[in-house]
């Protein structure tokens, strides 16, 4: 049974808008590689913006960003705090909304790949940009969730982690579009005290959307018990037990910061 991404996260909204560190943290980062952007006159759009982490931040490095909100979950939009006329209730797999045609700046954190087909998105994104605009993007991909499919091979169940872009295929798709300025691949990683914290985190966030399986009990316990875990040799001559054990999980994010070429005379 596919779990919806956006009933996911309308069950778990007000969870998400105050626990959603990592998500707040990458939108930061993104906020301050636009800082030195010159943008021309126009409409600033966040889209997929959720509880408004990535508007907060931009607007946080400038005043003039003052973007307008886009997101189908109309439960997170109201955990944003901003007024009603700076949000849109919008489908994004519908395509780019008509009033972001010709935007100054399309900043997207942690959303594209909640989407059908995001290689596609983000040439579309790219074509809705106005000459001159600029595209700003931070997106998790391949290579993500390393222990998680391990722990699932080893376990021998499905895998329940959604399918993430490759890198090499979205700027392939943007770069058909806008020249890209900006690309980085950045690496994160935390630590749990099990694969079940961090699968209980995940739905408690509204994260554990775009899966396509669910497992039963008996299957996650055997992924658990699978998790490859890192040894805390401390806690452990301390304790002489595994209770200082960790699973470690891990995100690579690609950034991205692409230009629409202004129109030649």
């Amino acid at each position: 049974m596919e779990i919806k991404p956006c009933q996911a996260f309308k069950k778990a909204a007000k969870h998400y808008a105050k626990n959603a560190k990592l998500q707040q943290a990458v939108a930061w980062r993104l906020a301050k590689h636009c800082q030195n952007l010159e943008v021309p006159d126009g409409t600033i759009w966040d889209f997929g913006a959720g509880s408004g982490h990535l508007a907060r931040a931009l607007e946080n490095q400038k005043k003039k960003f003052c973007a307008l909100l886009v997101d189908e979950c109309k439960e997170l939009l109201a955990e944003s705090k901003f007024t009603s006329m700076r949000k849109m209730e919008w489908d994004l797999n519908q395509g780019v909304p008509p009033m972001a045609k010709g935007a100054a700046l399309i900043a997207s954190s942690f959303a594209l790949h909640w989407l059908d087909n995001p290689v596609e998105k983000i040439k579309q994104w790219g074509e809705a940009i106005g000459p001159g605009g600029w595209l700003a993007i931070t997106v998790p991909v391949e290579g993500s969730f390393t222990s998680w499919q391990i722990a699932a091979e080893i376990a021998g169940v499905k895998c329940t982690a959604i399918k993430l872009p490759n890198w090499h295929e979205l700027t392939k798709s943007l770069s058909e579009v806008a020249e890209i300025k900006k690309h980085k691949i950045i690496r994160y990683s935390k630590q749990y005290s099990s694969g079940m914290e961090f699968l209980k985190q995940m739905k408690s966030m509204g994260t554990n959307g775009g899966a396509i399986h669910t497992l039963n009990q008996k299957e996650l316990k055997k992924l658990n018990n699978c998790w490859p875990q890192e040894i805390n040799k401390e806690m452990q001559q301390k304790r002489q037990s595994r209770e200082g054990n960790k699973i470690t999980i891990n995100w690579n994010i690609m950034l991205v910061i692409a230009q629409k070429p202004m129109a030649k005379n």
